[in-house]
């Protein structure tokens, strides 16, 4: 298995906003491990570059990007479940991509109490 945080919080957004995050994979084995693929539970949420091989005791970085466009009104919080797997398919990694998109009215009520 490769190491990765539990989660990556992207922070709140306005609707249509997107938002970019660096996921850090760490190798903690004697051999390089290869992220052939990555699965999410949202379309909405992009890993890139992949495949990428982690080297033996290394790190690896992956650009984690929250793209709304294919639905912009969306609001609420969003908890995206991210799989990376080897080439024959073996779960490696597990985290979920955090993301809260709020109402413009709430983030008026936010910055009047600041």
């Amino acid at each position: 298995m490769i190491d990765a945080p539990e989660s990556l919080p992207l922070g709140t957004l306005a609707p249509g906003e997107s938002a970019r995050g660096i996921l850090t994979l760490r190798n903690r084995r004697s051999e390089p491990l290869t992220v052939a693929r990555v699965e999410t539970t949202c379309p909405c949420i992009r890993l890139a570059p992949v495949p990428v091989t982690v080297a033996p005791n290394g790190e690896a970085m992956l650009r984690v990007e929250y793209d709304p466009s294919d639905q912009p009104d969306f609001r609420g919080e969003l908890g995206v479940e991210v799989k990376g797997l080897d080439e024959v398919g073996q779960l490696i990694f597990e985290t979920r991509v955090l993301v809260e998109v709020a109402s413009r009215h709430t983030e008026l009520e936010r910055v009047g109490r600041d």
